[in-house]
């Protein structure tokens, strides 16, 4: 038997139960938390300066106190452009000195903290390593500064037994980790993660962090990485990951090693994973495997399995993963990774809609039972091959493939003025496959040394999707009364298939200066096919004529662009001329063959302006396209109280999009500041017209409006409270959105604006005691021009802990609370939803190999699913049933 379920009404009464309990009991928490960081705060400080042997400053020198019994930080401090450093409230204690810099010597010395010397400790004097000395590579320098990469030695930060690299990233200075798993290193978000400088089952960083463990690693580097086609051609081209570099020890680079767990609960929960690694100068292999039943999906980023995705309905999870990587001495690399899941989801959901029309507003609420088999697969795979110095291939692909079987019953009431106007019943059967090819590669050859180069780069993507649909629906209207019930079977066919190929020559000008000249050709085809018929009454299917749709398009894209690149500063100003053959085919016969023609612009600026500032500027235009769905125009009537039909006269959308950055970290501080504005206007926006009648029968097509705008903002700080033995971060997010549409013919202007705001406190010293506390609210306005609705904003605000104690290398305790309140102004009622849950693990046998570990999820039993959505021209609620209270008992082994 799955966990327990809360299914609709159960849902409602559980939401209308939960109030303010949840926040004394947050409050509580809060203020423990706080009181126990003031206790913890430490009392004594040193500074002094750091000097060559000529008694020049020596600037980035790290200065850490190390604890003597087993080498791991307890504190440090970093020189400034003076060679001053400074390290604050230091606990009493005996502690091993280490002052470290690239290309000097190293210097230690024993020192007792209070000092008898004072807090002042002098000039310390760093001689250069000559080339006759013998290099010590067992050295452990916890924290090194290099040009452009920063370096962290993993066995100077303690972790528990077991723990997994998002425990140990936890740990270093400068690096952030948030309740979902994201990862920001010095103040920016980490878009990859690198095992030994190689991928690591495809695109997905949370994969390696989560499932990695930290005692595997011997240093981890944070480093912007370039592109490959940039690191090859030594010509910048404006690309940089902010990246994170796992270096495996050389214990585990012999054998296998890994972790098998399993365990069992109550209300019939149960999960087993294992994970199986073989790591070595070349080959890097990873086998995952994962059953559970409560609702976690640890491998795969597809679809509903996304780490950090509110989770509807129960779900069971099969998973598994294959990692291969090679890498040959010369640099060649070649990788394939696979992961795939098998899902079986059980949800009810609970749907209220506000709807406004110029005239008045309109109800509808919707109950949704539905089953589903969900088969996802992904593979990722990539080339990196040299032809000597002079010839580069790389080649990257991704390939998706899946089954869908889902079987839905639903139930649709609308009303005006609290008086019933139709009611749709359905049930469905939905069998659909898909599959997805996307490659992209480039092939460059340099010629003249590096001052004239000549590349091509490719693109192919593929995909098809086929599904046949089983429905009947029961329609009742009510003024005049009338039922109508129809039993249909469709299968809908459609695939999209584009290549393209963009010669390029590159030219250097000068030692800074570099231009571009080259045409992209590409061809993109899109077909829909569709059969559709109607059971009679004999149970006989009655076939209609649908005409199959065609939309082929012919594109030529010349380009020119200038580059100029040093060390600091990388500018390029781009024009491109867009010119699109666009056939649009109805059952073989070309219905519509416009030809359309824009110039895209672009520019790009980059100023590292100091070590870790930097600002950053993007200008784009891009074209977007209608899709097939969106022009065939033929009406779907799947649901006969709201049809959709494509519109062939649709004109594509020509969008600008402005970008600025700014970012600032401080080295001697680990105090980031990230500064993120984005505006994008759209001509010829893609939105729809909408006719609802009196019957409230609506009918949707897609249009053309004016325009549309969207304007976000994001501004990050973070920053040591060093008085409290604390870390501050907090995160403010503007996001400003205007969209049009038409409603029974009369413009339709939809205006939000979302304020968000995250603060949250961490403590400094983590060796055994780690906690995050925080808050954020998040307050919408929203307005709609053809209905006047007054106090039609909302807030919701969200307070979360996370602890984790660990006395010893066999004990921890972690608990982990979050309370998310939704206000009732605009909607019918206010609800709290509080989420705690708590665990406790003990090791044991040689080297804590073995553990078990007792879970309690939803200790309060009063977490459910809701969600509160503003769009268009309504305001939506949506209540699901999700996982409900158990404990569980697992046993995990380690082996190397």
């Amino acid at each position: 038997m799955p966990p327990k379920q809360k299914r609709g009404t159960a849902a409602k009464e559980a939401l209308k139960k939960v109030k303010n309990k949840p926040m004394k009991r947050i409050a509580i928490i809060f203020l423990v938390t706080i009181g126990f960081s003031s206790m913890v705060m430490a009392q004594h400080s040193i500074k002094g300066r750091v000097v060559d042997e000529e008694m020049k400053p020596i600037a980035f020198t790290t200065v850490v106190l190390l604890n003597p019994v087993d080498s791991t930080m307890k504190y440090f401090g970093v020189t400034k452009t003076d060679g001053l450093y400074q390290i604050k409230n230091i606990k009493p204690a005996k502690y091993l000195m280490q002052f470290s810099f690239s290309g000097m010597q190293s210097v230690y010395e024993l020192v007792t903290i209070p000092s008898q010397k004072g807090e002042d400790f002098g000039d310390k004097v760093l001689l250069p390593i000559t080339l006759d000395e013998v290099i010590v590579e067992a050295e452990l320098i916890p924290i090194k500064f290099k040009t452009d990469t920063l370096e962290y030695d993993a066995k100077a930060f303690k972790t528990r037994a077991g723990a997994s690299v998002e425990e140990l990233l936890e740990k270093l200075p400068g690096v952030e980790v948030d309740e979902a798993g994201n990862v920001k290193a010095q103040g920016e978000d980490v878009t990859k993660v690198l095992v030994d400088g190689k991928e690591f089952f495809g695109n997905d960083p949370k994969v390696a962090t989560k499932n990695l463990p930290a005692d595997a690693l011997d240093k981890v580097q944070v480093l912007d990485r370039k592109s490959d086609q940039a690191a090859f051609t030594g010509i910048e081209d404006g690309v940089r990951d902010r990246t994170i570099n796992l270096i495996l020890n050389e214990d585990h680079k012999k054998g296998y090693f890994g972790e098998i767990n399993a365990g069992a609960g109550t209300q019939g929960s149960y999960k087993t994973q294992a994970k199986i690694y073989r790591f070595s100068s070349t080959i890097q292999t990873a086998v995952l495997g994962m059953l559970n039943n409560i609702n976690e999906f640890g491998f795969t980023n597809k679809g509903n399995n996304a780490f950090g995705q509110g989770i509807k309905g129960i779900n069971e999870s099969f998973a598994g993963g294959l990692n291969l990587s090679y890498n040959t001495e010369a640099g060649d690399r070649y990788y394939l990774s696979y992961l795939g899941n098998s899902r079986k989801k059980d949800l009810k959901e609970e749907t209220s809609t506000q709807n406004f029309l110029e005239n008045g507003n309109y109800n509808q609420l919707a109950e949704l039972i539905e089953s589903e088999r969900d088969r996802p697969h992904d593979i990722d795979f990539g080339i990196n091959h040299s032809f000597g110095k002079t010839q580069k291939l790389i080649l990257k692909g991704d390939v998706t493939a899946g089954s869908n079987r889902t079987l839905s019953q639903s139930l649709i009431n609308s009303d005006l003025d609290a008086n019933p106007i139709n009611r749709l019943s359905n049930n469905t059967i939905n069998n659909s496959d898909e599959l997805a090819i996307n490659v992209n590669g480039s092939y460059s050859i340099k010629l003249n040394g590096d001052d004239t180069q000549l590349s091509t780069r490719y693109a192919l993507s593929y995909s098809e999707n086929e599904s046949v649909l089983d429905w009947t629906n029961i329609t009742t209207l009510f003024d005049p009364a009338g039922i109508n019930t129809i039993h249909q079977l469709r299968n809908n066919n459609t695939d999209v298939l584009a290549f393209s190929a963009t010669p390029t020559f590159t030219q250097k000008l000068n030692k800074y200066w570099a231009i571009d000249i080259g045409t992209r050709v590409a061809i993109n085809n899109s077909n829909l096919n569709r059969t559709e018929g109607e059971f009679n009454d004999g149970g006989d299917l009655i076939n209609g004529s649908i005409p199959a749709f065609s939309a082929d398009q012919t594109i030529i894209q010349p380009e020119l662009t200038f580059r100029r690149g040093t060390l600091k500063k990388q500018f390029s100003i781009g024009f491109k001329g867009y010119t699109n053959q666009f056939d649009k085919v109805l059952t073989g016969v070309s219905s519509s063959k416009p030809q359309y023609f824009f110039l895209t612009p672009s520019l790009f600026f980059r100023n590292n302006y100091r070590s870790g500032r930097r600002v950053e500027i993007r200008y784009g235009t891009s074209i977007g396209m209608p899709s097939a769905n969106q022009l065939f125009p033929i009406a779907n009537t799947l649901n006969q109280l709201a049809v959709y039909q494509g519109n062939l006269a649709l004109k594509p959308e020509y969008r600008h999009n402005l970008n600025f950055t700014w970012s600032i970290f401080d080295e001697f501080s680990f105090t980031s500041l990230f500064v993120r504005l984005n505006g994008s206007y759209t001509k010829d926006k893609i939105s729809f017209s909408q006719n609802v009648n009196d019957q409230l029968i609506q009918t949707t097509m897609p249009v053309n409006v004016d325009n549309a705008q969207v304007f976000n903002s994001y501004i990050g700080f973070s920053a040591p409270i060093r008085s409290l033995g604390i870390n501050m971060s907090i995160t403010w997010r503007e996001t400003w959105t205007r969209n049009r549409s038409l409603i029974n013919d009369q413009e339709n202007v939809n205006t939000n604006l979302t304020h968000m705001v995250d603060l949250n406190f961490q403590n400094r010293s983590k060796d055994k005691v780690n906690i995050r506390v925080g808050g954020s609210i998040s307050f919408t306005e929203s307005q709609f021009s053809i209905a006047e609705i007054p106090d039609n904003n909302f807030f919701n605000t969200s307070y979360y802990m996370n602890l984790r104690y660990t006395p010893g290398k066999r004990w921890n305790l972690q608990t982990n609370a979050t309370v998310t309140n939704f206000n009732s102004q605009s909607f019918s009622e206010s609800v709290s939803i509080p989420l705690i849950t708590a665990s406790m693990s003990y090791a044991f046998m040689q080297a804590e190999k073995a553990s078990l570990t007792l879970k309690g999820f939803d200790l309060l039993n009063k977490f459910v699913g809701i969600q509160r959505i503003s769009n268009g021209n309504y305001l939506q609620q949506k209540e699901w049933n999700t996982i409900g209270q158990y404990f569980m008992l697992t046993f995990a082994y380690r082996f190397r």
